[in-house]
């Protein structure tokens, strides 16, 4: 099962709150997935949970049911527990892809790093790494976002947001929905 079903009609992001502190992001140290459910009958559910520690599973937004709430882990964990190899490859290269600018917003130069950042990053969630079509977010010369759009093998589009400012790696198939909630 390819990761990237973690982000059918959801929105995923990595990060481990400590952003614009100019900390190093190091794995085994916080970091951790928000899901945000946007349609079905769990919609405007958001789930808090960590990916590189053991810990408890925080629940935000609609409130629902401990049946349901479980249904919701037990899917999480099955994409996790399938393939662990792709769970700790993608969570290196999210932890990889945040330092990478640790504490610098990139310089329109770093193009190219960035553009491997995205490919890397839709590699790993078992996407076409072909960058179909990309948005730069710049403030001076300085890129604050990158988002970029990727392919699943069955021709579904899917949107990996790189926010250098915030240290933080959001990703979606709906577009419009990597603006929303906490960006």
């Amino acid at each position: 099962m390819p990761l990237y079903n973690l982000i059918d009609d959801q929105t995923i992001d990595f990060d481990n709150h400590s952003r614009g502190d100019k900390k190093p992001v190091v794995f085994g140290d916080g970091l951790h997935m928000h899901k945000r459910i946007n349609a079905g009958r769990h919609k405007g559910v958001d789930v808090i949970f960590p990916v590189d520690k053991p810990g408890e599973y925080i629940f935000k937004g609609k409130n629902i049911k401990e049946k349901e709430r479980n249904g919701i882990i037990s899917e999480i964990n099955r994409v996790f527990k399938k393939d662990k190899n792709k769970v700790a490859n993608l969570t290196d290269t999210v932890v990889r892809e945040i330092m990478r600018y640790s504490g610098n917003v990139p310089q329109v130069q770093s193009i190219e790093n960035i553009r491997s950042g995205a490919k890397n990053l839709a590699e790993a969630m078992g996407l076409k790494p072909k960058i179909i079509d990309e948005i730069k977010s710049m403030t001076e010369l300085k890129i604050e976002n990158f988002i970029s759009s990727h392919e699943s093998e069955d021709g579904k589009q899917y949107f990996v947001k790189q926010d250098f400012k915030r240290r933080k790696i959001k990703m979606s198939d709906n577009i419009e929905k990597l603006f929303y909630a906490n960006n």
